[in-house]
């Protein structure tokens, strides 16, 4: 609610209050009125300054720029997060906010190491058990970050232990942003027959909840698991068919998941898409 409302709201009890016979003058309650607006602005200040993740504008210009990298713009959503990110620094949600795309952004140029870096850095800055939504889902997202990106290079104990810490923060709402960190953790692990069947068990749901983008490296891991079985004329109409709704896709645009896992970059590069 904004200061003015909550100002108009005021001066509308204690005239009532006046016309009913109070006994409050009128000069002591335009005291008040000033005061409790006083503390109303300081509160309101607070709570922008504590929580909020920044100006219109910052949000306006952070959203485009996410919407860049969802656009597989790579380049120019991380220029515009970097400038982005100095004035992030006023708001810890939004700081985090920030790094965690640009943690995205940098996984998916191929430098997960930064990109761990950013994940990290974002994550310390929040409180050790999120205290409401907001802070919930910046450490859902940066957990689940973490988790996927030592799942990808195939460092499964810390990869566990941050699934492990995401599913405390993750909401019936958005479980399936852990589906991927599941099946390249099982990949990983040589289990293509458990990754097979939750990929069909979970994936009505996971297209519910999640983007077209976020499904792509889903339908391409199930292909690659169906590779890994016995030939056959069903697996490879299989194959097929997840590649084809899996494309378009623009050149090397799943590599940054084979950067350190072979075989999978040996199947992106066998099916023209490394």
């Amino acid at each position: 609610m904004k200061l003015g409302t909550l100002f108009v709201i005021l001066t509308v009890v204690f005239v009532c209050v006046l016309a009913l016979g109070g006994t409050w003058s009128w000069g002591a309650a335009a005291g008040v009125l000033v005061g409790a607006c006083y503390v109303l602005a300081g509160a309101l200040w607070f709570v922008n300054e504590r929580y909020s993740v920044g100006s219109a504008t910052w949000l306006e210009r952070h959203n485009a720029a996410v919407g860049l990298l969802n656009a597989g713009r790579i380049e120019e959503a991380l220029a515009e997060l970097q400038r982005l990110e100095p004035e992030s620094q006023k708001h810890p949600l939004g700081h985090a906010t920030c790094l965690a795309n640009l943690s995205a952004g940098y996984l998916r140029k191929g430098d997960p190491d930064r990109a761990m870096e950013l994940a990290f850095a974002g994550h310390e800055l929040l409180p050790g058990k999120p205290k409401n939504e907001q802070q919930k889902q910046v450490a859902a997202l940066l957990r689940t970050r973490l988790a996927h990106l030592h799942a990808l290079l195939n460092v499964p104990e810390s990869a566990h232990a941050w699934r492990e810490r995401a599913a405390e923060a993750v909401t019936p709402n958005n479980r399936h942003m852990l589906f991927e960190t599941d099946i390249v953790l099982k990949l990983r692990a040589g289990q293509d027959a458990a990754a097979l069947e939750q990929l069909a068990q979970d994936w009505t749901g996971a297209e519910t909840q999640l983007y077209v983008a976020q499904l792509k490296p889903l339908r391409v891991l199930w292909a690659f698991a169906l590779s890994r079985q016995a030939p056959g004329a069903e697996r490879d109409a299989r194959i097929a068919d997840l590649l084809a709704g899996a494309r378009p896709m623009r050149a090397g645009e799943l590599a940054y998941m084979g950067a350190r896992w072979p075989e999978f970059e040996a199947f992106l590069r066998e099916q023209g898409l490394g």
